[in-house]
């Protein structure tokens, strides 16, 4: 499986990298921390999953979860936020998001769904 963390944050991609070191799924783990870094990855590695923080700035997420559906990659999105406002949620939803998890509350899940999308391969 095949995994990009895209974050604005380095401290967050460790967090989340320390977490995905925890499933029982193999992965390769790309790391980026900005838009442009993670549309090049996008389109070198085809990722099955990308962990995508909301918070681009210039909304730049939703350009890059655009991408990745206009690309036809069979890609799991999984948003992560802190603050997220029913207009981006929805607009997430109609370019195909998977999941919306909040930062705060809600990190703990990603390892089980992590594993239930590598069983589900």
């Amino acid at each position: 499986m095949i995994i990009l963390i895209a974050d604005s944050s380095a401290h967050i991609i460790d967090r989340l990298e320390s977490m995905l070191a925890e499933t029982t799924t193999r992965a390769s783990v790309y790391k980026a921390l900005s838009y442009k870094e993670a549309a090049r990855i996008c389109s070198e590695t085809m990722p099955d999953v990308v962990l995508l923080d909301i918070s681009f700035p210039g909304n730049m997420s939703l350009v890059l979860l655009e991408k990745i559906r206009g690309a036809g990659y069979k890609t799991c999105v999984i948003i992560l936020f802190i603050h997220i406002d029913n207009n981006t949620r929805e607009q997430c939803k109609s370019l195909g998001a998977d999941f919306f998890l909040d930062k705060h509350h809600e990190f703990e899940k990603i390892p089980g769904i992590i594993n239930e999308l590598a069983a589900a391969d």
